[in-house]
């Protein structure tokens, strides 16, 4: 959701098991490109979860959630140095599409 007045200035946090990490944020940038790299030590966890906010002055409102499920497939490319991974997002208020991160 872009703010009143100007787009969105999104961020993503990621999250495996208990452990959170977040992205800069994208000042005014409704297609942002992050090229950030997070490392997490995955035991056995089975899915990473993935929000989408939007920073505003007062908080930070939620524009989208998805989860990668981790499997073998996706283990295998980590282990080789990283995995690309494209994750269709969801409203949470709505439950609708909200795009793809």
């Amino acid at each position: 959701r872009a703010d009143t007045f100007s787009k969105s200035d999104p961020f993503v946090q990621v999250k495996v098991g208990s452990v959170i990490k977040k992205t800069s944020v994208k000042r005014n940038d409704q297609n942002p490109h992050y090229g950030e790299t997070f490392h997490f030590n995955i035991t056995n966890e089975k899915k990473i979860d993935i929000e989408v906010f939007d920073d505003d002055a007062v908080g930070s409102d939620s524009m989208g959630v998805g989860k990668v499920p981790i499997e073998e497939p996706l283990l295998k490319e980590l282990r080789k140095g990283g995995a690309k991974v494209n994750v269709p997002l969801q409203s949470k208020k709505k439950g609708k599409s909200a795009g793809n991160v």
